[in-house]
């Protein structure tokens, strides 16, 4: 007999989700550094072919205060180099200060990524917090199994709402038929019932009128 609670399929589900989350977690890095406009911060990571390299930046300036904020006058220029390959650069880019950027090794190997801030005020102080990350092919190909997985998962879910709105929308039609129904025999029986009013007044004011009448020629007579 099978105990209750969640089946052996949902089960694998999970443990495969969150073997995939450690992996994933496993693989991700922050560093945080302080430079001055100009300068150049680099650091190595071997990459392997296919996989992708996800990095977010938040680049700050120390203002008068002592505090980190930032500014909109603040750039910093991203370059990728193949350090196996004579130092070819693979990758340049120009980023606003807070912004993410993601390039796809070609070739496996050591790559020397670097960052160099650039601010009108050259004496200026900054912060850059830097989080990355490596995805690799199998890795790539997992999340998009799960992606997919997920995708179907949304679909099924959205036909099953869409048939609970049908089958909502034909018990409203039929309550709906079902007023209008009540409401045109209430309409005919308030007809008939102000029929019947009205031929117990005339009938009521013939017989007055005719008992009038009878008065009024005795009083003749």
């Amino acid at each position: 007999m099978q105990a209750a609670g969640s089946s052996p399929t949902v089960r694998m589900g999970t443990l495969k989700t969150v073997l995939l989350l450690f992996l994933y977690l496993g693989q991700a890095h922050s560093l945080h550094f302080y430079l001055l406009p100009g300068e150049t911060k680099c650091f190595y990571e071997g990459i392997t072919r296919e996989s992708q390299f996800f990095a977010s930046i938040d680049a700050q300036v120390e203002g008068e205060d002592g505090h980190f904020t930032r500014n909109p006058h603040l750039t910093v220029s991203l370059f990728v180099y193949a350090s196996f390959d004579a130092n070819e650069l693979v990758f340049a880019q120009q980023n606003s200060p807070f912004s993410e950027f993601q390039f796809t090794a070609l070739e496996s190997g050591e790559h020397r990524i670097c960052m160099s801030p650039n601010f009108p005020h050259t004496a200026a102080r900054l912060r850059v917090f830097l989080d990355f990350k490596v995805s690799t092919a199998d890795t790539l190909d997992n999340r998009r199994l799960m992606d997919v997985t997920y995708l179907q998962d949304r679909i099924e879910y959205l036909i099953s709402r869409l048939e609970d709105i049908r089958s909502d929308q034909a018990v409203l039609r039929k309550q709906d038929e079902e007023a209008q129904r009540l409401s045109k025999v209430a309409n005919r029986q308030m007809i008939l019932w102000s029929a019947v009013q009205s031929a117990a007044l005339v009938l009521v004011f013939l017989l007055q009128l005719r008992h009038l009448k009878n008065f009024f020629n005795r009083k003749v007579m």
